[in-house]
């Protein structure tokens, strides 16, 4: 099978609306899912609040304050079906990218939509084939033999700093 380029497969950009029913769940997100923080090191409050809305509100509309907002699914077997199923809940169709920002912001149309047809945004079948060539370069192997170049590469960079003295030009020695 031979790969597409991205732009035959670009489809229209389509973002998410309000939620068409009301919620069936009265719980509040109990934190913000766009605030990358929330996921981070410092964010340690994030297994609490995913337990509670894996049990008081397993589907939940997340609002956004620059964005339509989207839906958020937490358990697991809710959101193995959602993954299978891309003819209902499609990534290629504005579903993956959490934040559009608002109708009257300016975007420029060639950049946005390439940026929603990369390969996180993209649908079977054109998902597929780009995952299966990209696989090979997340493999525990690979990734242990890259680890293992670049310690090397980057020790060999810092002695080469200690051996020019206690003050050099770390951006010229580094990017060299």
């Amino acid at each position: 099978m031979t790969l597409q380029n991205v732009t035959d497969t670009y489809q229209e950009e389509v973002p998410p609306g309000t939620p068409k029913f009301p919620a069936i769940h009265d719980l509040a997100p109990p934190v913000d899912l766009t605030d990358p923080t929330v996921f981070s090191s410092r964010g340690g409050y994030t297994h609490r609040a995913f337990a509670e809305m894996r049990e008081k509100a397993p589907v939940m509309w997340h609002p956004e304050q620059a964005g339509a907002g989207f839906w958020a699914v937490t358990p697991y077997e809710l959101v193995k079906q959602v993954e299978l199923n891309p003819a209902a809940f499609s990534s290629q169709r504005g579903g993956i990218l959490m934040t559009y920002g608002l109708p009257e912001q300016p975007r420029h149309p060639l950049l946005h939509s390439s940026s929603l047809n990369s390969l996180i945004n993209l649908d079977r079948p054109y998902h597929t084939p780009l995952r299966m060539e990209h696989m090979h370069f997340f493999r525990p192997g690979f990734v242990a033999e890259l680890k293992k170049r670049v310690d090397a590469q980057v020790t060999e960079l810092l002695d080469g700093m200690e051996k020019q003295g206690p003050i050099v030009d770390m951006v010229e020695m580094f990017s060299a």
